[in-house]
């Protein structure tokens, strides 16, 4: 059974060093892009010294809007080292799914209605999982909010693609490029 063991724990070490590059490239790409953007805004006000007060307000805010997403981007990758350091991080009770989601989208509802954003799902009701409330609840809000904080008049798209008895395949869709 040693033997055995051992070439189990290699493909699952192999497995995991895998996700870990690839989750690596990702946060990579995800932080570059509000890195430049406040980059661009401050560049254009430290050029344009004599740039009216009008346009400076709006690339001061653009900046400031996205050194919160960049914040976002940083508190997710504490999350996940923490999942990946401490097994017993968190607890799994059996969920109903459907509840996690309605739950988000009727906290985020006022500030979606105030920023002209449409929320909508297809998760069936008393479909139940075994999870952590507090962590599928703050992967769906992070990723709810960011669309309502980036994209102009955001119609968001939640969409379970199809479901097998191990996995459940999400889609979250909004209008924004």
């Amino acid at each position: 059974g040693g033997i055995l063991y051992a070439i189990y724990k290699h493909k699952i070490n192999k497995a995991r060093e895998q996700q870990r590059l690839t989750l690596t490239q990702n946060i990579s790409h995800e932080l570059k892009t509000p890195v430049a953007s406040i980059r661009g805004a401050l560049e254009i006000i430290l050029m344009h010294p004599d740039m009216d007060e009008d346009q400076r307000r709006q690339f001061i805010e653009r900046a400031y809007q996205q050194s919160g997403r960049l914040a976002n981007l940083v508190e997710d990758i504490s999350t996940i080292n923490k999942l990946d350091t401490q097994n017993d991080f968190y607890t799994r009770l059996q969920l109903d799914l459907h509840t996690v989601v309605e739950n988000v989208v009727q906290d985020l509802s006022l500030r979606a209605s105030q920023a002209g954003a449409t929320i909508t799902h297809n998760i069936p009701k008393h479909l139940i999982i075994t999870g952590n409330y507090t962590l599928l609840y703050s992967i769906f809000h992070n990723i709810i909010d960011n669309a309502i904080n980036y994209v102009e008049k955001a119609e968001i798209n939640i969409q379970l693609k199809n479901q097998d008895p191990a996995n459940l395949y999400f889609s979250i869709s909004d209008n924004g490029s």
